[in-house]
């Protein structure tokens, strides 16, 4: 750390004169403060409880209640994290890691591949068609293909929005409910568009306190770099600009078009190459753009909008054990006034590889995204160059698609896909 930061450190910290302190004295205060978080160790979660009712006490003061309703949100999590932790550790089954042997089925029958030359051949394959499923979907054929194209950023999709589009009689039904919905939340939202401006403040906010601990990327530049730059206001500002320059631009960066797959065992021991989870490492910089502009600023606005239903139970603030309750409660009222009624269990398979881009993109532009910054993403995505991380490390070659034969989906691991 340079010494004027470090001087500017120890000022905050109410330490005084610190560059006349020794080496032993600096030592010694090091074994101090060590000595004092052992002792805090123990009523450190009461601490954090009494420290998040103040904030509460505070917010109330001046009047937040989004505040308070966002740290009353955290207490509950954590409360339920350390409720159901230990349960966690006992019952849940063993993970699986990184593969050194797949299996995959053919018609003569199932054939297990030991060899990483072999792995990697199999895997580029099935997970290049794996990525390419939603290229069946009808609006990426025919003439719906001609009309809105790869990346939905066409005079149709505008036409879509505005409610003035002709569907074609023979158009799938399905699709045209979509585009539909795509039209009703268009004409519900404000006409201000999301901005796709990074800020210093918002590459510092975020970087400071994101866990350094967190793996990406292929070109090697991980979280601890970005964490060292945000102390620095030079160089956020420079990361800043760069982020901005290339939403509002729609031109990505180089080295965004290359990413990991990392194959992991869903179940332990099923190395059948169908029930492994592909994630997906992006460049963290790019990750993190695409969390900021879609997952916080898009759904922030989508929240204050009403658009978010009450009904969906994934979403912000809300436990899985509420939808579990809303359940039991509509099958106890069905059952008290003699309807009949049933809940279908409905899996969506591979559903983050099977996202057909032209209907994100309609979605996306229906929340008032602006249209270069989704063509950014999802031209990234289409064109990106995945290349396979096993057991036996990192593959040398990589597969994918092109502009003409590009691969769909959003990726498990891209910050986007949820929202």
């Amino acid at each position: 750390m340079p010494a004027g930061s470090l001087g500017r450190s120890c000022v905050v910290a109410d330490i005084q004169d610190p560059f006349s302190l020794s080496d032993r004295e600096i030592g010694n205060r090091i074994e101090a403060c060590k000595a004092r978080l052992r002792e805090l160790k123990s009523v450190a979660p009461m601490l954090r409880i009494e420290h998040l009712r103040d904030c509460i006490h505070r917010a109330k003061e001046r009047g937040d209640m989004k505040a308070v309703v966002r740290i009353r949100q955290i207490l509950r999590n954590e409360k339920l994290r350390r409720r159901w932790g230990g349960v966690h550790k006992s019952t849940k089954p063993r993970r699986g890691g990184a593969p050194t042997s797949i299996k995959v089925k053919l018609p003569t029958g199932d054939v297990q591949y030991d060899t990483r030359e072999d792995i990697e051949e199999q895997a580029g394959r099935r997970l290049t068609d794996r990525f390419q499923l939603a290229r069946d979907a009808p609006i990426c054929n025919g003439a719906l293909f001609d009309e809105f194209g790869y990346l939905g950023d066409t005079t149709s999709t505008k036409a879509i929005l505005e409610g003035t589009y002709e569907f074609p009689p023979e158009m799938d039904e399905h699709t045209r409910l979509l585009c539909e919905e795509a039209h009703r939340i268009f004409s519900l939202k404000s006409t201000e568009e999301i901005s796709n401006y990074v800020s210093s403040d918002d590459f510092q906010y975020f970087w400071q306190h994101a866990d350094e601990f967190i793996q990406s990327s292929y070109s090697h530049i991980h979280f601890g770099h970005y964490k060292a730059i945000a102390h620095d206001r030079y160089l956020s500002a420079l990361e800043a600009s760069k982020l901005s320059l290339a939403a509002t631009t729609g031109i990505p960066m180089d080295r965004w078009g290359s990413a990991l797959t990392v194959l992991l065992e869903k179940e332990f021991g099923n190395i059948y190459l169908e029930k492994m989870r592909a994630i997906c490492l992006l460049e963290a910089d790019f990750n993190w753009l695409n969390k900021l502009i879609f997952a916080k600023r898009m759904m922030d606005q989508a929240y204050d909008n009403g658009l978010v239903p009450v009904e969906q139970f994934a979403r912000r603030g809300v436990q899985a054990s509420h939808g579990v309750l809303c359940k039991v409660l509509f099958c106890d009222m069905m059952r008290a006034l003699h309807e009949m009624a049933g809940i279908p269990s409905v899996d969506l398979g591979n559903c983050y590889d099977a996202v057909a881009h032209p209907i994100a993109s309609i979605a996306l532009q229906a929340f008032q995204v602006p249209l270069t910054t989704i063509v950014l993403s999802l031209s990234v995505l289409q064109t990106m160059t995945f290349f396979l991380r096993t057991g036996y490390g990192v593959s040398t070659s990589g597969y994918g698609g092109t502009r003409f034969d590009p691969t769909f989906g959003l990726g498990q691991g891209n910050g986007m896909a949820p929202s």
